[in-house]
């Protein structure tokens, strides 16, 4: 059986957050260039309507890359909550395992006081 491993799931998260940070640039800089292309083929050449285009379609890669950005955020966040949940149930194992076995030992004595 695999054992639980937090600083994986810490890895994970760190990862996510290092992609989320450079994807709004990543698809705004991909835009600007597609969006230049296709501007100077439908223009034939029009150096105002190619700029136009490229600048409408980078803002759109950069509202797409903002969204996928802050998808990727949430589950970093889902992920490190779900380790921080993990290490305080783990944190009050000990106590409560300690007050079930005084529970049942309290509930083993009879009237008398006799187990």
């Amino acid at each position: 059986m695999t054992s639980y491993e937090p600083k994986v799931i810490q890895k994970f998260a760190e990862k996510l957050y290092s992609q989320a940070n450079s994807m709004a640039f990543t698809y705004g800089f991909f835009g600007a260039i597609l969006g230049g292309v296709t501007g100077n083929f439908a223009s034939s050449g029009s150096s105002g309507f190619t700029i136009f285009f490229a600048v409408v379609v980078c803002l759109m890669g950069v509202a797409v890359g903002v969204s996928k950005s802050f998808t990727l955020k949430l589950r970093a966040q889902e992920a490190l909550c779900q380790m921080h949940i993990e290490w305080n149930t783990r944190s009050l194992r000990p106590a409560a395992e300690k007050k079930a076995e005084s529970n049942v030992n309290a509930n083993t004595t009879d009237s008398n006081g006799e187990q």
